[in-house]
């Protein structure tokens, strides 16, 4: 009896689990060379060097291997985007107040799109 109850329940579990189907939407947002990219904000306002950032906006793409992240001249560490949200490194800044500028390039073509700065970035000295 024992074994017909650890059977139906072994059938029961499998079926349960295999009938079960995955919707999930790709999380990938590859980046559309005909698109513009969006700079809408960042977080924080103020920082300084090897502060964390993070630049919300569109049309990043997520091979942080074409993007590349500017505060004036100086460029930042990027390490992860998910397409809308770019994570980066404050690097060491020629002076207060940098532009920040973003650029996404195809490496294929090498054909760059930027966006430079909705605003400052606040800068303390180290």
């Amino acid at each position: 009896m024992n074994r017909y109850l650890s059977l139906a329940c072994s059938l029961v579990a499998f079926f349960y689990l295999s009938s079960c189907e995955s919707y999930s939407e790709p999380t990938e947002k590859a980046h559309q060379s005909d698109q513009p990219i969006v700079l809408t904000s960042f977080y924080p306002k103020e920082g300084g060097a090897r502060d964390k950032i993070l630049l919300d906006g569109k049309n990043f793409g997520t091979d942080v291997s074409k993007i590349k992240v500017y505060f004036n001249n100086a460029r930042a560490s990027v390490v992860s985007s998910s397409g809308s949200r770019i994570y980066a490194i404050v690097p060491r800044l020629p002076g207060d107040n940098p532009r920040i500028s973003v650029v996404v390039c195809r490496l294929r073509r090498n054909i760059c799109l930027s966006y430079t700065g909705i605003g400052q970035h606040g800068h303390r000295k180290r």
